[in-house]
């Protein structure tokens, strides 16, 4: 009877023991952590199959990729020749994208060069940066300059050949002056009263009338006289022009002076001397 009521009890036990869920067996623990470490290798070995098949496909298109290239080789399509070929072709190409970098480049140092000397300028000419100028009107402004420079230039060198006419006249008068001062009365010469942009040379009597030393040497002064107060006049006119271009072209040219213009004499002076008898 007492083995029986401890079975009995053994019994009860056990039969409350699998009624209670909140406390599992050994063997279900096992089983559990069994299954909870299959499931961590089975996720592993998903993942291995994974990159396997990335591997297959990455692996199947190389050995395509080397096919094709097999078979082109094969016909002759591929090989060596046609590698250098496209090789050469390759390097002409990069060559004239490097020529163009470096002209981009250089247009841009350029620009910026410009850019610089904008800024300069701006500041020296004190010109906002938010004034716009423009350019045509400064480029029209500069082609009037250009052109009345070149007729400046034009008037001085007319002016100059006249200059040298003048010292030309002068000197065909002192000759003359010096011929009728020793008694060697000449007709003036028709080239030396040729008339001129400023003036003209009044001509003289003819070689008849012409004064001698010790006949007529009053009128024959007083000729003279005349004919370099005509002279020393045009010279001053010319000389006063002369100094007036020689001023408009200081004007347009900002580094050149009035200091640094030629001396304009008067070439007819030298002949004071002569004239008084």
């Amino acid at each position: 009877m007492v083995n029986s009521t401890k079975v009995m009890n053994q019994l009860c036990v056990q039969h409350e023991s699998t009624q209670n869920s909140q406390q599992p067996r050994a063997c279900c623990q096992l089983i559990e952590e069994r299954l909870r470490s299959s499931d961590a290798r089975v996720q592993q070995l998903s993942e291995l199959l994974d990159s396997a098949e990335q591997d297959n496909v990455l692996k199947a298109k190389q050995a395509l990729h080397a096919l094709n290239a097999l078979e082109s080789y094969k016909r002759g399509e591929d090989g060596l020749v046609p590698a250098l070929r496209r090789c050469s072709g390759l390097e002409q190409k990069l060559a004239e994208r490097e020529k163009q970098l470096r002209r981009h480049t250089q247009e841009l140092n350029a620009m910026h060069e410009v850019v610089q000397e904008n800024a300069v300028l701006r500041s020296r000419l004190n010109i906002p940066d938010d004034v716009v100028v423009l350019s045509k009107q400064v480029r029209a402004k500069q082609r009037n300059k250009d052109k009345q420079i070149e007729r400046l230039v034009l008037k001085l060198r007319t002016s100059e050949e006249l200059r040298l006419q003048l010292k030309l006249d002068k000197t065909e008068l002192r000759r003359k002056l010096l011929q009728l001062q020793n008694g060697q009365p000449t007709q003036l010469d028709e080239s030396l009263h040729q008339p001129s942009e400023i003036g003209e040379v009044p001509s003289t009597a003819p070689l008849e009338n012409s004064p001698r030393r010790g006949q007529g040497d009053g009128a024959a002064s007083s000729e003279l006289q005349t004919k370099y107060e005509d002279v020393l006049a045009e010279n001053e006119t010319l000389r006063m022009g002369m100094y007036e271009i020689l001023e408009k072209l200081r004007e347009y040219d900002g580094e050149s002076t009035v200091e640094h213009m030629p001396n304009i004499k008067h070439p007819c002076r030298e002949m004071v001397p002569i004239l008084v008898v």
